[in-house]
């Protein structure tokens, strides 16, 4: 009986901890997003940029987006999305933000690449970190120790079975 008891204890005791970790990821996370929304503003500024040129826009209100639904995004919503969405429809989202990069000089465009790629890592980062699943499988993995060509083979498994296209991942945060 005891250690029934002692069990929903430490049930409970996860339970406020992971979400208590998701809190302190989530304000990591939305600090990151506000800074490199800072940072695109920033170059716009100093560079004397037109920032109604639909570009500038474009970035920030992924950036806007990814800052407004930070809390409800999971992993398991983004899997289902990425499996179950039309590609043809991503892709002419990429096509169109690929166009509206051309109207960019080559430093705007290299920085706003690189704002797109970090935000997307810094949510696929989150999504993980946040996911209850993804942190029982790190430590079951932990626990048993798998050896390192198996983790090898696990590793190449999950990335033959899920491509994460960051053009994927902006699509999501936009509709």
């Amino acid at each position: 009986m005891s250690a029934t008891i002692g069990t929903f204890f430490a049930f409970i005791a996860l339970l406020i901890a992971w979400n208590r970790l998701k809190k302190v990821a989530r304000a990591v996370v939305r600090d990151k997003l506000f800074a490199l929304r800072d940072t695109l503003r920033q170059h716009y500024v100093a560079n004397g940029l037109d920032m109604t040129d639909g570009t500038y826009g474009q970035i920030r209100g992924l950036l806007n987006n990814l800052l407004r639904y930070t809390k409800d995004m999971r992993m398991v919503g983004y899997l289902y999305f990425a499996a179950h969405v039309d590609q043809s429809d991503v892709d002419a989202a990429a096509t169109k933000f690929d166009e509206s990069l051309r109207k960019c000089d080559e430093a705007t465009a290299k920085l706003i690449r690189g704002i797109r790629k970090k935000a997307c890592d810094i949510i696929l980062l989150y999504m993980a970190a946040t996911s209850l699943s993804f942190i029982s499988a790190m430590v079951a993995i932990l626990i048993y120790l798998l050896p390192k060509k198996l983790l090898a083979s696990i590793k190449r498994c999950m990335n033959n079975l899920f491509v994460f296209k960051p053009s994927t991942l902006v699509y999501a945060a936009t509709l």
